[in-house]
């Protein structure tokens, strides 16, 4: 199962959700990092092999685009440890965002070093290409959990 580092703007009850299907989840408010920065939240989830799980999706974009873009600049080959953008409450419930997390964590598609996003307009995962575009991140024959 994967391992996931909540930002704090997520709620709580997500967290029992995905340890109910077996994954392990930090909370930053238990690592004491409630306040710290969303970078040093990301160097955390990564330090501890775990995919980062926000709503932030401007904040992240930037931190997932610089660190793709530094590290091809400067060779270094440092993935993170993922970064999930999930819709939030009242467009979507914690046990939706927990079915499609576990959706997308059984299905076999990378996270580490990935930005994927769920797109509610097109009811799928998609991922940050290196050019700044999207792309679907499942196989088409993926829907959106119930």
């Amino acid at each position: 199962m994967v391992t996931f580092l909540l930002h704090p703007n997520v709620v709580v009850w997500l967290a029992r959700l995905l340890e109910a299907t077996g994954h392990a989840v930090y909370l930053p408010e238990v690592l004491g990092m409630a306040t710290t920065s969303d970078p040093l939240k990301l160097l955390r989830a990564t330090e501890l092999k775990s995919v980062f799980v926000t709503h932030n999706l401007e904040d992240v974009v930037l931190m997932h685009d610089a660190w793709q873009q530094w590290s091809r600049a400067w060779g270094v080959n440092r993935p993170h440890g993922g970064i999930l953008v999930i819709p939030q409450f009242p467009h979507w419930t914690a046990e939706q965002s927990a079915a499609a997390i576990d959706q997308l964590s059984r299905s076999g598609v990378k996270m580490e070093n990935e930005l994927l996003v769920w797109s509610r307009a097109e009811n799928r995962w998609l991922r940050r290409r290196l050019d700044g575009g999207w792309e679907p991140a499942l196989k088409p024959t993926a829907r959106r959990p119930d």
